[in-house]
């Protein structure tokens, strides 16, 4: 079975380490879509692609609306494999998760994989508890028609992601303004009320919901690939 990566990223050099480290072992090819702008609002492009070609992926450098886009175009790339990852740069897999996710992509006869994740908040000791089940893997026939949601009936892996979400070292701030789902957001507002001064014992507020934080900590082998 062979197995690649696409990440689609704007300004992540210290994240997409540990999501390029963490897939190394596993993958033969890693493609990152590496935007030369945000989706949302100005900035300017940082060195999240050098850093990505020292680690050894393909850096493909572009202005795309949304992420799906450039999913699909790291799809289209990848077409000689059986499998492909689709990981945003602020995610990880532990080697025993990935593990089961090849044993999911042996079995299954879905054309897409989604996984569980925990999504972290505010450090590297504290989670949200929510039912997003983020797609993780597809086959090279499959396209994804908005964000990350795909054209096809998708199964569900056993497996486990480490989501580094809402927390350091992402810039959340950056994050609600600038990239997909900010038109959602009133960031300064939200960022100051809901998640700067956010507290042990309360809950994380976002735009329409809010969800329970409990305790979950990253596993040691994805903070050494943080470094």
């Amino acid at each position: 079975m062979r197995i690649a990566a696409i990440t689609p990223v704007w300004n992540e050099p210290e994240l997409i380490k540990g999501c390029i480290r963490s897939l190394a072992p596993h993958v033969e090819k890693h493609i990152v879509l590496v935007s030369e702008t945000p989706y949302y609002g100005d900035g300017i492009m940082d060195n999240t692609a050098e850093v990505a070609e020292e680690l050894g992926a393909e850096v493909i450098t572009g202005n795309w609306k949304l992420d799906h886009h450039q999913r699909n175009l790291g799809i289209n790339l990848l077409q000689d494999f059986d499998w492909i990852i689709t990981a945003d740069a602020d995610e990880m897999i532990t080697s025993y998760n990935m593990q089961i996710l090849k044993r999911n992509m042996e079995r299954t006869k879905h054309d897409a994989l989604s996984v569980n994740h925990y999504p972290y908040w505010k450090d590297y000791y504290h989670v949200i508890k929510d039912n997003f089940k983020p797609i993780f893997a597809v086959r090279p026939n499959v396209k994804f028609n908005h964000i990350r949601n795909v054209n096809c009936i998708f199964g569900q892996s056993d497996a486990c992601i480490d989501h580094l979400s809402w927390c350091k070292p992402k810039d959340i701030l950056k994050k609600i303004t600038n990239y997909a789902h900010a038109d959602e957001y009133n960031p300064e507002i939200w960022y100051n009320t809901h998640y700067k001064n956010w507290k042990e014992g309360e809950l994380a507020v976002f735009p329409g919901d809010s969800f329970r934080v409990k305790e979950h900590r990253l596993p040691n082998e994805l903070r050494k690939l943080l470094a």
